[in-house]
């Protein structure tokens, strides 16, 4: 396939235009979750069982998931 119908071929795949450049030069693309699907899944979780130790290990975790992300896309642009 041709650059070119790569491209058509992703998007059909529905990729994100944010990811085809990665892809089409054969790296792994950057990634993090939208703002939405965090708050869903904050929701999703804290609608069974919503208490004040729940909401603070949420916190701790999407701290800790942030850190994971920024050293994931460190390590990412290190090896291009």
């Amino acid at each position: 396939m041709d650059r070119q119908e790569l491209i058509v071929a992703l998007r059909r795949g529905n990729i994100p235009d944010k990811y085809l450049g990665a892809l089409l030069n054969e790296r792994v693309p950057a990634w993090s979750p939208s703002n939405r699907a965090i708050d869903g899944s904050i929701n999703s979780v804290l609608q069974y069982r919503d208490t004040p130790e729940m909401r603070t290990n949420i916190q701790e975790r999407l701290q800790w998931m942030r850190k994971a992300l920024i050293q994931n896309q460190r390590e990412l642009l290190r090896s291009d």
